[in-house]
């Protein structure tokens, strides 16, 4: 079968060129074949562009390797195209009466056989693949590749990067070889943050990155039409494992308040980075009844006393007086404290804080994002998580057991993308950009808005015209 293949290459070669100037192709290199639209149809045009023709002499000589396995990146080409139907996960074959044809650079009109799907790699598959049967290339058109996955292709040098656009999460690559850019058929998953294998799951990781990285077992329940037929046993995300490996669970108890603030958890947790607004600790105050959990950055321990007294705050600006006085009573808060050394006995908080810092860690892993920030992925996590349905809450949010109602104040963006927010600093000229690159790190507690982080600036800004930049 190869030899026949090799020989019909050469005699489709033959026909068109000369064996002297077959050579001269080889070495200059000079030729080129790309599949083009032509008026409708589908066709090959020859064409002098510094490539393909002379280097498939090269490859299609014996010893030199085959193309059956190997697929080609064209930017010039309009379809991909195959020769071997083994290439094909699925196949639909058209009947005879279609008579459709491709082009090829001697100008005969080879027939096409069909169309489907091919899986080039772990994370690429390839759809409205032509057949045509005497092809003697595997050609990926670039431009159907990227609308089709909504990816984009960097090309340098020696090598090909294709990301996904919105996350910049690696899909693929490819080596230059003789002057064509092959696909790598093996996807390095270690440079990958989240092992992605389709579109449709390319999706759906996506928006479990903005819910703070939700378990996709809670996400088939809470949001089944965010999963849609996608099957969450094959879904894998790298940074979740970076993020939330964890020893055995604790021994939960069972107990649980019946009114809101009847019982509040708290702890206090210790950062090895000093965040860069200063702080290097934080403390939890969660509700056993509706598990909603209030996070207060610190950055002395000894602040914790100033925290308490603004969560009570907070608190009895929220909830009717009758409701306050169940929580703090005339006589004053029972404080009750866990045995040194013994953290199962604070079960509750030391799950929370675990919970928070399982969902920080993925958010700043799958962006990359700088240590110095994670305080601010702390109150993403905080915000996040009192708005995602629980089990222990079956299946409700902690701010709807205890506000009655679930919102998500602005629309969800993945932590850490780029975007670009309106300058309103009063010294932008008329010819100055009327916005600043930032990095998105976060939602406002205090006005509806995103809070963003630049570099070049000496604090953070909120705006609510940030606009998208998850590419």
């Amino acid at each position: 079968m190869e030899r026949n293949r090799i020989e019909q290459i050469f005699k489709n070669l033959a026909e068109l060129f000369t064996a002297k100037e077959l050579e001269e192709l080889a070495q200059r290199r000079t030729m080129s074949v790309s599949a083009w639209p032509n008026e409708g149809n589908n066709s090959l045009r020859r064409e002098e562009t510094s490539t393909v023709l002379g280097n498939l002499v090269n490859l299609a000589r014996p010893g030199t390797g085959t193309f059956n396995t190997n697929w080609i990146l064209d930017s010039g080409a309009s379809r991909h195209v195959t020769g071997e139907s083994d290439e094909f996960a699925s196949y639909t074959p058209f009947p005879l009466s279609r008579k459709e044809t491709i082009q090829t650079a001697d100008g005969t009109a080879q027939p096409i056989r069909g169309v489907g799907t091919v899986k080039c790699t772990p994370s690429i598959t390839l759809s409205s693949v032509l057949y045509v049967p005497s092809f003697p290339v595997n050609l990926v058109s670039l431009s159907a590749l990227v609308d089709h996955m909504d990816c984009r292709v960097t090309l340098d040098w020696e090598n090909c990067l294709i990301e996904d656009r919105r996350t910049g999460i690696k899909l693929g690559s490819g080596m230059r070889r003789n002057g064509l850019w092959f696909l790598d058929r093996g996807l390095d998953k270690s440079s990958s943050a989240l092992a992605v294998t389709t579109s449709e799951e390319s999706r759906v990781i996506l928006q479990h990155c903005w819910l703070g990285h939700m378990s996709f077992d809670t996400m088939s329940k809470a949001f089944p039409d965010i999963m849609g037929k996608v099957d969450k046993s094959k879904l894998v995300c790298d940074a979740c494992e970076y993020g939330k490996h964890t020893r055995a669970s604790y021994i939960s108890r069972g107990l649980r308040s019946t009114l809101p603030f009847l019982l509040v958890h708290s702890d206090v947790w210790t950062s090895p980075v000093v965040s860069i607004s200063g702080m290097r600790y934080f403390a939890t105050f969660i509700d056993c009844y509706s598990r909603m959990t209030w996070v207060y950055l610190m950055k002395h321990k000894n602040e914790v006393l100033k925290c308490f007294k603004d969560f009570c705050a907070c608190i009895k600006n929220h909830m009717l007086i009758n409701e306050f006085a169940t929580f703090l009573s005339a006589e004053g808060i029972l404080h009750q404290t866990s045995c040194p050394d013994t953290p199962p006995q604070n079960g509750v908080a030391e799950r929370k804080n675990r919970h928070l810092l399982e969902v920080a860690r993925s958010m700043m892993y799958t962006m990359n994002v700088p240590k110095f920030l994670w305080s601010e992925a702390v109150l993403t996590a905080t915000y996040l998580i009192n708005r995602i349905p629980s089990r222990v809450l079956n299946m409700k949010t902690p701010h709807e057991m205890l506000f009655g109602k679930n919102e998500f104040i602005v629309p969800l963006k993945l932590f850490g993308c780029t975007c670009f927010v309106r300058d309103h600093r009063p010294s932008v000229g008329k010819l100055d950009p009327r916005a600043v690159k930032c990095i998105f790190v976060g939602y406002s507690s205090v006005q509806k808005g995103y809070k963003c982080w630049s570099p070049n600036l000496d604090h953070d800004i909120t705006g609510g015209d940030c606009q998208e930049g998850e590419k």
